[in-house]
């Protein structure tokens, strides 16, 4: 691998350093990188890189394991995983001995007979529902309520007629997002409680007839705004963003229930026929989101029920 400063370039060629078999002329495209984060901890350790161009689930699976193994031999105890939703990790994850059929879902695998979880990186997920939300337009909750974006492009609208904002962060860039498809911030401003209350202002106190059907928008932002923010948990935090402990437990876990219940059910219209959202082409963000809640639950008995933490701030592990 070499670097060019004066024009700003990397270039170099795969290297998985002699412990999986490659071309080594095929130029890389990419570099693998396993980081070590602690639970309790501020710290950040890169344990190792490879320099890769389209790697395989076999692959990943190999070098993830030998990861695990050799924080073993460090004296580590792994209980996470965290990556994002590319088909080569969810891959990895099955051959890992995860199952990800929505239906019976199972988010632990064993190496050495130790259980680890996977993540599915919260912010990368939020950003997919998003992405999904402005490209199906529609979904239904179990209830049957519609929840549209377009109510969001109407509460925008009226925030830029009146040259008013009812206290949310709503702005042109949030519903045009292509352009910064990558920031997280635009996707959680939009599934976010003051856009759902701005919603429902819009509703109930100022009667608008156009907003008498958002209800189930209104609840959907609102619930994905729970979600995140328990995902995104901090040890500072407060009510849902404080780190899960023996205190909040019954609160947070019946939270991450009803938010997997909700995920698990929403349907968009495909092909006049309607579709579980977890069954479409655009299903990863809806089923990482439920893996992620799966997998809370799992290092809640794990650590803190078992006594073995005080908490867990998830904030750490995404």
């Amino acid at each position: 691998m070499k670097i060019e400063t004066k024009v700003e370039k990397t270039y170099g060629y795969v290297d998985y350093g002699g412990s999986v078999d490659s071309d080594c002329r095929e130029k890389c495209t990419d570099a693998l990188v396993f980081l070590v984060v602690p639970l309790h901890g501020k710290w950040k350790v890169p344990i190792g890189y490879f320099f890769i161009n389209k790697v395989t689930a076999d692959q990943k699976k190999f070098l993830l394991t030998q990861a695990i193994e050799l924080c073993f031999e460090a004296g580590l105890v792994v209980k996470a995983v965290t990556f994002d939703g590319c088909p080569a990790n969810i891959a990895m994850a099955k051959k890992l001995g995860c199952d990800l059929n929505p239906n019976n879902l199972k988010t632990v695998f064993k190496v050495q007979n130790n259980e680890i979880a996977i993540f599915l990186d919260p912010a990368h997920m939020i950003k997919l529902v998003r992405n999904s939300f402005e490209h199906y337009r529609e979904f239904k909750d179990a209830e049957g309520n519609n929840i549209k974006w377009n109510h969001i492009e109407m509460l925008h609208q009226l925030q830029e007629d009146e040259k008013f904002h009812a206290a949310n962060k709503l702005r042109s860039e949030h519903l045009f997002f292509k352009k910064n498809i990558m920031k997280v911030k635009l996707a959680t401003q939009l599934f976010s409680r003051s856009v759902s209350i701005a919603l429902q202002f819009c509703k109930n106190t100022l009667k608008i007839a156009q907003f008498q059907e958002i209800d189930g928008t209104a609840n959907m932002l609102l619930l994905l705004n729970d979600l995140f923010d328990i995902l995104d948990s901090k040890v500072h935090g407060y009510g849902l963003k404080r780190a899960l402990n023996a205190e909040n437990s019954q609160v947070v876990l019946s939270k991450l229930e009803m938010c997997k219940s909700v995920l698990m059910n929403l349907t968009t219209n495909l092909k006049n026929k309607q579709v579980r959202l977890i069954d479409t082409p655009r299903f990863t963000g809806f089923l990482g989101l439920c893996i992620c809640i799966e997998s809370a639950k799992f290092l809640f008995n794990d650590l803190i029920k078992n006594q073995r933490v005080p908490y867990i701030s998830f904030h750490r592990i995404s």
